[in-house]
């Protein structure tokens, strides 16, 4: 956890750490990566190639109450794009808008769980063809 001080107060900084696995046989390639309210202290990959799984880790600007992020990768060139969506909020954690679109989505799937909650969340994805 990242702490920021103050003359008197301590807050803890929301952060978000992203798993991502590539279980297909296609190299994905990044598309858009978004952290609106905040910075990238290990930022996804150009590239990540069939087996490989990186680790991406944003950090809130300030305490702010909501820390969305998204990060999309073209699948090969199969005109599929998988969604990594997570949000770190008031609210809770979620990965609500992951998953696959385009015209062979069918042939891929997006598993997404959450391993730990705000202020701090670890969330993982593993992308792999559907059965």
């Amino acid at each position: 956890m990242i702490i920021t001080t103050t003359r008197r107060r301590i807050f803890a900084v929301p952060t978000t750490t992203l798993k991502i696995s590539n279980y297909t046989d296609q190299t994905m390639w990044l598309v858009r990566s978004d952290n609106a309210n905040g910075h990238w202290v290990g930022a996804p990959r150009e590239a990540l190639d069939p087996g490989q799984t990186e680790i991406v880790t944003a950090v809130a600007n300030t305490s702010s109450p909501t820390m969305p992020i998204s990060i999309s990768y073209d699948v090969g060139e199969t005109g599929v794009v998988a969604h990594f969506n997570s949000a770190n909020n008031y609210l809770g954690a979620n990965t609500y808008g992951s998953g696959v679109v385009g015209d062979s989505a069918d042939d891929f799937k997006v598993a997404a769980w959450i391993d730990s909650g705000v202020p701090n969340v670890y969330v993982g994805y593993i992308l792999a063809e559907a059965d």
